[in-house]
């Protein structure tokens, strides 16, 4: 992993497989009240100082053969894991020593395949059995669950009362964030691979097909497409 300076682009800092601390970073990391917190397919989690890349801890593998995607929120890190038994879990983390607060193991042998995303206590994923995934932030407890379709690479986005997934097979899902319900969904024209983005009401997200997407975020509705040029 690599620091720069964001005016000139210079290297702060470099920390690398010879550390024993971070090897091939899955995803990107997560900064955080001084902490640059990274996973790795070494089956580690690690916390480095932001202005030094010192590690400040690493949370040891303990069978686990991947962790990737890190979200914080407050002074707790969410993490996907997967086990050495190709097992997925979901891990809540302490931000400043690393202690594990709880680990849920994934339903179905599923892998949380995009980055959680922590709202009003409630931490969303989207797995590979093709269902979106909601968990008590507190205890880890499954909370809700709900078809999305097909496998998704696209991380919920939460905004007034609703969660936003896009899928493979081309739609936009919204779901209740408190109880799970359906809400509505919307088609573009190929595969969603892009995390949507809530901003003002409305709801844009990329495709496969090469358009940008912009839809309703109460309703649905499609307000405008746009080609995006390479």
């Amino acid at each position: 992993m690599q620091a720069l300076d964001d005016g000139t682009g210079g290297s702060v800092w470099t920390t690398g497989p010879g550390t024993g601390v971070v090897a091939r970073i899955q995803f990107r990391p997560a900064v955080s009240g001084g902490l640059v917190v990274t996973g790795s397919n070494r089956g580690r989690l690690s916390a480095l100082d932001e202005g030094t890349g010192g590690a400040m801890w690493t949370r040891p593998a303990s069978g686990t053969l991947f962790v990737w995607c890190p979200t914080i929120s407050g002074a707790v890190i969410y993490v996907p894991t997967v086990t050495a038994f190709e097992e997925g879990t979901l891990d809540a983390v302490s931000l400043s020593t690393g202690t594990t607060m709880w680990s849920t193991k994934a339903p179905t042998s599923s892998l949380a395949a995009t980055c959680p995303t922590e709202a009003a206590g409630v931490v969303y994923t989207a797995n590979t059995d093709g269902r979106l995934y909601a968990f008590d932030a507190a205890a880890g407890g499954i909370l809700w669950s709900q078809p999305i379709g097909d496998l998704t690479y696209s991380s919920p986005a939460v905004f007034d009362g609703l969660v936003y997934v896009g899928s493979e097979d081309g739609l936009v899902h919204a779901f209740d964030a408190t109880t799970g319900t359906f809400s509505w969904s919307a088609a573009t024209g190929g595969p969603i691979r892009s995390s949507p983005t809530v901003a003002g009401g409305t709801v844009y997200v990329g495709s496969s097909d090469g358009d940008l997407y912009a839809f309703d975020a109460t309703t649905g509705a499609l307000l405008w497409q746009q080609a995006v040029t390479a």
